[in-house]
């Protein structure tokens, strides 16, 4: 449901899912905007188990980029702590493994997600993302958390809202973003998810946006 926070394990075993993500990040002063593109392929393991694979492209117009070029490979393993239901905020653990612009890289998570009511969903992300390297500088690290609530407004359409905490611990510098969520199902196996976030702090971009068409095989 929400593209910034994840929650739970979304694929049963031996199914699979697609998804092409376009995360769009409008920089301040006009300066032209940098986007990145991810093909994203989910399979479910059984056991509460999930193995996503991700391709990930990017065009960068203030490098003077036009057209996307290829950034690199990550995959990720998301194990839930128990069947849906059974803890509070359903725990799952996540952990991806990254190799982006020729470096190796470790984004750990922690997702916490569940109903609210009889229509309200939640989730809430804790994050640590960083290179491998010898010392700090190359090592990159950032903290972030994500946190989002959305109402089922009925079988295709739901709405909400959702936010993002980033600080990097090389700069000190802190970026915040809030804004709404909106997800569509074209049918039971199509979907499509839309976030705008406009930037909070002087750190922040002017706005985050994330385009995420689904399919369910």
């Amino acid at each position: 449901m929400f593209p910034s926070t994840r929650v739970y394990v979304m694929n049963p075993p031996g199914s699979s899912m697609y998804e092409r993500w376009f995360d769009v990040r409008e920089r301040k002063g006009g300066a032209p905007a940098q986007v990145r593109m991810r093909d994203e392929f989910t399979f479910g393991l059984g056991k509460r188990l999930q193995l996503d694979l991700y391709s990930h492209t990017v065009l960068d117009g203030k490098n003077g980029s036009h057209t996307f070029g290829w950034r690199g490979f990550s995959w990720e393993l998301r194990y839930a702590l128990a069947d849906w239901g059974k803890i509070w905020g359903n725990p799952t653990i996540y952990l991806e493994h990254k190799l982006l612009n020729g470096r190796q890289g470790i984004e750990p998570k922690l997702l916490l997600g569940d109903k609210l009511g009889k229509n309200g969903i939640w989730g809430l992300n804790t994050i640590y993302e960083a290179n491998f390297g010898n010392n700090r500088n190359e090592r990159e690290p950032e903290f972030a958390t994500t946190g989002s609530y959305a109402q089922i407004l009925n079988e295709a359409f739901t709405i909400g809202v959702s936010s993002m905490y980033r600080h990097n611990f090389i700069d000190n510098s802190n970026e915040a973003y809030f804004g709404p969520v909106a997800q569509y199902r074209f049918s039971g196996k199509a979907y499509l998810s839309v976030e705008y976030m406009p930037g909070l702090t002087e750190a922040s971009f002017a706005s985050r946006s994330m385009f995420i068409f689904g399919w369910r095989f």
